[in-house]
């Protein structure tokens, strides 16, 4: 049997949220590892976790308790700026991808949103690399400068989700 190199494993992680009528458990002891190669979907009813579980693991919320162990390093307690350079790498789509979308920016500058907030080179190179990504992804240029409130559809909307991915993949930091 082949070994898998293991990527990201989730220990014991809890998310729990105060209200008035005592704890909610939003995520309650969840433990899975995705070795290189393997996709993890999380499906189960509105309202389940699975969104705070994502969260949790990127650290856009802070778990109440647990590991998440990111290529052997438990990055549950890294600085703000070590989970900024470990977001390029991880990220959550969601099965509705109109959550991850701003209706307000066209397809375009929600495609380009990653790469701004990430690079440093200049626009030419930002442009070129947004231009083979939307030719992997099979978006068409004139889609690019609709607005998205008005003329995006979920399947172009899971595509431009993709594109976003496959903005921050260059592990050596070229955008």
């Amino acid at each position: 049997m082949e070994k898998h190199e293991e990527l990201l494993r989730i220990k014991h992680l809890k998310k729990y949220f105060p209200t008035p009528n005592g704890l909610l458990y939003a995520v309650d002891d969840v433990n899975f590892s995705i070795s290189k190669g393997e996709t993890l979907g999380v499906v189960g009813e509105s309202g389940c976790g699975k969104s705070t579980l994502g969260r949790c693991i990127l650290r856009l919320i802070e778990p109440t308790d647990g590991e998440v162990i990111y290529q052997g390093e438990n990055i549950v307690g890294c600085s703000k700026e070590k989970m900024k350079e470990l977001r390029k790498e991880l990220q959550i789509i969601f099965q509705d991808p109109y959550e991850s979308l701003n209706p307000r920016m066209t397809v375009s500058q929600a495609i380009q949103a990653p790469l701004i907030m990430m690079s440093q080179n200049r626009q030419e190179e930002k442009d070129r690399r947004r231009a083979e990504n939307d030719y992997k992804v099979n978006l068409k240029t004139e889609i690019m400068i609709e607005d998205l409130y008005d003329k995006v559809n979920a399947i172009l909307a899971k595509q431009s989700a993709l594109e976003k991915r496959l903005q921050t993949e260059d592990k050596n930091g070229r955008v």
